[in-house]
């Protein structure tokens, strides 16, 4: 039996790498189409687009729509108001500060109606609980004395 062929630890790394990481057709769409915000701040975010975009370039102007595009749309008001030039890093640091501001915007929920039951005996059984409701509701007022006849 022949001793294994010797293989240089740079030629091993690469193999290992290529295949362990993520295909760079994957990387592009998570980076285009999924990536959002989440629980990350701005700036973990910010990191996580580079470490997708990897060694693809992009345009600064293209990569900062892309990113402030993922942000809140609050987060987008107050950082449309920066200047042009102000780096992409510097925009993540501001968006991290503002997402530390506490909301104090009110939070709504929307109802829905329970769907009607389609069975009958729940149905009546639900109107004989409502008519008990009312009946008991009733009887908790003062009764009416008929003998007490209206004062003359």
């Amino acid at each position: 039996m022949a001793p294994p062929r010797s293989v240089s630890y740079d030629t091993f790394k690469t193999i290992l790498i290529n295949r362990t990481s993520e295909s760079q057709q994957k990387r592009l769409h998570q980076l285009l189409i999924s990536e959002e915000l989440g629980d990350k701040t701005p700036s973990q975010l910010l990191r996580r687009m580079k470490q997708l975009l990897g060694d693809e370039s992009l345009p600064e102007k293209n990569f900062k729509q892309l990113f402030l595009q993922r942000l809140p749309s609050n987060t987008q008001v107050v950082l449309a108001s920066t200047r042009e030039n102000t780096s992409i890093e510097e925009l993540a640091e501001l968006a991290d500060k503002i997402a530390e501001v506490p909301h104090k915007y009110p939070t709504v929920s929307t109802v829905t109606p329970a769907a009607p039951s389609t069975n009958p005996f729940q149905f009546f059984r639900d109107f004989g609980l409502a008519c008990i409701n009312d009946a008991a509701s009733c009887s908790n007022t003062e009764p009416h004395n008929p003998n007490t006849g209206p004062k003359a």
